[in-house]
């Protein structure tokens, strides 16, 4: 009667382990980090926006996006969490800034700086933005009432390179710290799991088993 209780207890286990290596649908989720550098910025006529990286394509259909472009190119520009661009498993694109950035000044450079931050005031305004800004002899510091938050996809376009080579002269250098989520089956994973937890109930019971039929014989 033992015996046959724990064959079945090992069946049970064994078809949960098929059963596991069969969940090829299952995944888990983790973020690669990278720096995507923007080299080319252009709108189409169905007022497409495409932003052409170093690592991959992005399309926006929202006018804001330039605004976004201006405010994290300004020289100074500072937020506290630094990745601003989210890439998920499905292709989605999320650009955020957060409610409150910071433009440090540079010495030799404020006449400029503050040429940028009066067109991002005046962009922020006829966005409709509401906003407030203070000044001290280190910076600018902006908060919004929301943070900027946009949305978009990720593309792949073909002529990715030849774009690039006609816009010499209209090429840019905008870097956005940036974070895709990947996405990887997890079938050995839960196999080894169900293995790791299931070992110390499996092994004593065997043991009284053994030790019972060395008894009975």
């Amino acid at each position: 009667m033992l015996n046959r209780f724990f064959y079945f207890i090992i069946g049970f286990i064994l078809l949960g382990l098929c059963g596991c290596s069969a969940l090829t649908g299952y995944t888990y989720e983790e973020y690669d980090k990278k720096t995507e550098n923007i080299r080319l910025v252009f709108e189409t006529p169905k007022k497409e926006i495409y932003l052409l990286g170093n690592y991959a394509d992005y399309v926006f259909k929202d006018k804001r996006l330039f605004l976004f472009l201006d405010i994290i190119s300004a020289k100074g520009f500072f937020t506290d969490d630094r990745i601003i661009m989210t890439v998920n498993s499905s292709s989605n694109v999320k650009l955020e800034i957060p409610s409150t950035f910071i433009i440090y000044k540079f010495a030799g450079t404020q006449e400029k700086q503050k040429i940028e931050v009066a067109s991002i005031r005046k962009n922020l305004e006829n966005s409709k933005i509401e906003y407030s800004i203070n000044e001290n002899n280190e910076k600018w510091i902006f908060t919004l009432k929301n943070p900027m938050k946009l949305s978009g996809g990720l593309v792949k376009l073909e002529n990715h390179d030849q774009l690039l080579s006609e816009a010499k002269d209209k090429l840019v250098n905008v870097k956005i710290e940036a974070k895709y989520k990947l996405r990887h089956p997890v079938a050995q994973g839960m196999e080894e799991a169900l293995f790791f937890f299931l070992t110390p109930v499996i092994v004593p019971i065997g043991m009284v088993i053994w030790g019972w039929n060395s008894l009975t014989k």
